[in-house]
């Protein structure tokens, strides 16, 4: 009896031990599992996602700076120029909250009314919360620019080169919608409230600012083309008589970052100002001017009410793609089809007359007679989609090659048989919905682009790549240093297709019927500017650094920013 007592026991125990070595052996693999899956935080399409159908109720909330409901630190109230209230203080860290009581629940924009501060002179930065979570990713970096001008005329030394001027600061008070600073999601962010009192936190990462408010509304979506244009002759525009407005690019008034300052470009006949050996500081941009949100503002002044035609002398030298600027006329979007202009790839100068770039017409533009703002803005335009898809595969691609790994380990041997179709199984299904996108992104690039060349290879060799592993297991060991090589590739593809460089001539505001100059050098322009640069070549030297007029030397001088 006691002996068996004792066997049961001991089976008792034995199928206790093994249940439990099991449990932790599943646990184990689960936890593995879990950390080769990139946990991403949730992006701002899954948000909305998450807060599924809502309205967007039509009202607008102004919740005042200085009425903040709590921090974590002692806060200054401050009375700044061009604001007639109190604004509050948001120092380089630390956090402010808001109440803001909602009667209707559902969709809003968020904007803010700041004021930049005396700082590091870096991009201001704030991350936001509502009731105490962060709504997604994109929320927790929130960018605010600083405003920069030429601090005085360019100067010119002795040999009669152009010198810019130092950068400065230019404060204003500015209402921003809280956005992308990627440029994924094109529109300002939506953020669900619900019914009650909210509490907005803004807490600080980079840079101090002042707040004069915190708006809570609807952000406008503007009218298309043909709708503003029935509206503009409704309220007596006509088309504008024998007017020709050139403003230089160089001579822009007002840009979000100190980088974007005046820069020469010696190598073409037509830029004005032109010299062939001599500094002259005739454009604007560049590779500098390429991130989603920098901007440039000029200001030119129109003799009467009209309808006018724009146009922007300009280059953009990236092959198989364009840049995207969105054009604003005194801080407005006049209709819906200037939120994305397209600059197509040129080898030199080119004139791009705002119009309906199927059509050839140019879009007819309503500005009063005065003074008028025009600001070309960065932005991602019909290319975010493509990117935001490219990026969302590279986070996947890094989750499989994790995946993989934990069986191959880093260096395969390329003759062994890791029957990574039976161990694996959704990892193979996941490679070949991989493939299938990125043949995919191939397609919608060349769709949007107009073009299919080699700014696409990385995408379709990948995309072939994938359809190898996916059809064919067994090759995936051999395979693998090539897939870890283009997971680097595509990220750096990624980031070299954000950029949106454009360099900037000169700008055209025009009647509609008025002929415009040709941008691109003629043969004999090329010919008489290569004379001459070669001509110069014997008398100039390039190496010398003049002295500015009154004897006040290169080292005499103040440091340019």
């Amino acid at each position: 009896m006691f002996l068996m007592l004792r066997r049961r026991l001991f089976v008792q125990l034995t199928f206790l031990v093994l249940f439990m070595a099991l449990t932790s052996l599943a646990r184990g693999q689960m936890f593995s599992e879990r950390l080769v899956e990139y946990q991403r935080e949730r992006t701002y399409l899954e948000y909305l996602e998450h807060v599924g159908e809502c309205t967007r109720p039509d009202r607008e909330i102004v919740i005042p700076g200085a009425a903040y409901s709590g921090s974590d630190d002692f806060v200054s109230l401050a009375s700044l120029p061009g604001y007639d209230g109190v604004a509050v203080v948001s120092p380089e860290t630390g956090y402010l909250e808001w109440n803001v009581d909602i009667e209707e629940p559902g969709l809003y924009n968020i904007a803010v009314y700041y004021y930049p501060l005396p700082g590091k002179d870096a991009i201001i930065e704030r991350e936001l919360m509502i009731n105490g979570e962060r709504p997604f990713a994109g929320s927790r970096f929130l960018q605010f620019r600083r405003m920069w001008k030429d601090a005085g005329p360019f100067l010119v030394d002795v040999l009669g080169n152009e010198i810019r001027s130092p950068q400065m600061e230019d404060p204003r008070w500015l209402e921003q919608p809280f956005a992308d600073n990627l440029g994924y999601a094109q529109e300002p962010y939506q953020f669900c409230f619900e019914r009650g009192v909210n509490t907005l936190r803004l807490i600080s990462r980079t840079e101090p600012m002042a707040i004069g408010y915190l708006k809570v509304y609807q952000e406008e979506t503007p009218p298309d083309y043909s709708q503003a244009l029935s509206e503009y002759r409704a309220q007596g525009f006509a088309e504008a008589e024998d007017v020709f407005l050139k403003t230089q690019g160089e001579h822009s008034t007002l840009r979000s970052d100190s980088t974007l300052f005046p820069i020469a470009d010696y190598g073409d006949p037509t830029l004005e100002p032109y010299h062939p050996a001599e500094i002259r500081l005739n454009t604007i941009g560049g590779n500098r001017f390429n991130r989603p949100g920098q901007w440039i503002a000029w200001e030119f002044e129109v003799p009467s009410d009209g309808l006018y035609k724009i146009a922007i002398k300009s280059s953009q030298g990236v092959i198989g793609t364009y840049s995207n600027r969105k054009v604003l006329i005194d801080g407005e979007t006049p209709f819906a089809e200037l939120n994305s202009i397209k600059f197509p790839y040129s080898s030199g100068y080119q004139m791009t007359v705002l119009g309906d770039s199927q059509t050839g017409e140019p879009y007819l533009i309503p500005l009063s007679k005065g003074r008028h703002e025009l600001r070309l803005e960065v932005v991602l335009g019909d290319l975010s989609d493509v990117l935001r898809i490219a990026e969302d595969s590279l986070y996947e691609l890094n989750t499989i090659y994790r995946r993989i790994i934990m069986i191959t380990s880093g260096n395969p041997d390329p003759r062994r048989s890791y029957e990574l179709a039976r161990k694996l199984p959704d990892v193979m299904e996941r490679i070949r919905k991989q493939a299938r996108i990125f043949e995919g992104l191939v397609s919608d690039f060349a769709a949007v682009t107009g073009m299919e060349g080699g700014h696409t290879g990385i995408l379709k060799q990948q995309a072939h790549l994938l359809k190898r592993m996916g059809d064919d297991p067994e090759t995936i060991p051999r395979l693998l240093s090539e897939y870890r090589d283009n997971i680097s590739a595509i990220g750096s593809w990624i980031f070299s297709t954000r950029e949106q460089p454009l360099q900037i001539d000169y700008i055209l505001v025009t009647s509609p019927d008025a002929a415009l100059p040709e941008a691109t050098a003629s043969l004999g322009e090329r010919i008489g500017h290569e004379f001459r640069a070669l001509a110069a070549s014997f008398t100039h030297d390039y190496t010398l650094i003049g002295d500015l007029p009154g004897g006040k030397g290169a080292e005499d001088r103040e440091p340019l920013t």
